[in-house]
C-alpha cells in the first residue's frame, strides 16, 4: 500500500487527470495504478540488441512532465488509481525500477544476485548480451510466404518481459512456487 513515489527520488509519478491520488505498489502489481501502455513511444524504442537507454532514463521521460516521451493522455488512463484493472507493462517496468531505488543497484544486478544464481539460474538474463545466443531461441516473423529471423531485441522498459532463459532454468522457478518457495536450499519466496 505504500505510495510508488515514497521510494523514487529521480522523479515523481502522478496521474494527471488526478493529482492527488496516490499510486501505490499494490496499484502496481495488480494493473489498478491508471498507468497506460503507451505503445506508439514504446514499439518505436525496440532495437537489435539490448537498448542503450537507462531504465530510470527512460522511466523519467515516460512519466515526468518535462520528459521527452511524456504525454498526459498516452501515457495515463483518465481515472484514479485502484479503481479499474488496466493491464500496463510500463507498471511491470516501474516497479522493476523501485526495486533498483530500495536495492540500490541496477534491477538485472539485482535479479541475478538475489534470484537467479541462488536458484541456480546461471543462463537468465534481462539482457541478450549476458547470454550465449547459440542457447537461446531466435524469435521469427512471418513474410508473405516464409519466416524469418526477426533477431534478438530489447527495450528500455526491460523489466515488464525481456527475461530470457531455458525451459529446464525457469523450471527451477516453478520448482520454488510448488515447494513453499525453496529451491536448491534457498527460500526465494515466501511460502
Amino acid at each position: 500500500t505504500d505510495p510508488v513515489n515514497d521510494h523514487l527520488t529521480d522523479f515523481q509519478v502522478f496521474n494527471p487527470f488526478y493529482p492527488d491520488s496516490d499510486i501505490t505498489i499494490w496499484n502496481l502489481l495488480t494493473h489498478t495504478s491508471s498507468l497506460k501502455d503507451n505503445w506508439g513511444v514504446m514499439i518505436s524504442l525496440y532495437v537489435l540488441g539490448d537498448s542503450p537507454i537507462p531504465l530510470g532514463q527512460y522511466l523519467f521521460d515516460y512519466f515526468d512532465p518535462t520528459g521527452i516521451y511524456y504525454d498526459q493522455n498516452g501515457n495515463f488512463y483518465n481515472v484514479p488509481p485502484g479503481e479499474v484493472f488496466h493491464y500496463c507493462n510500463e507498471a511491470y517496468a516501474l516497479l522493476g525500477y523501485v526495486v533498483e531505488e530500495i536495492a540500490g543497484m541496477p534491477f538485472d544486478e539485482y535479479s541475478n544476485q538475489y534470484l537467479f544464481d541462488p536458484m541456480g539460474m546461471y543462463e537468465t538474463s534481462w539482457f541478450i548480451s549476458d547470454l550465449d545466443t547459440n542457447h537461446v531461441a531466435m524469435p521469427y516473423q512471418w513474410n508473405s510466404d516464409q519466416w524469418e529471423p526477426y533477431g534478438y531485441y530489447g527495450y528500455p522498459d526491460y523489466p515488464c518481459g525481456q527475461m530470457r532463459t531455458s525451459s529446464y532454468q525457469l523450471a527451477q522457478m516453478l520448482i520454488a512456487y510448488l515447494n513453499d518457495g525453496m529451491v536448491n536450499g534457498y527460500q526465494m519466496l515466501d511460502s
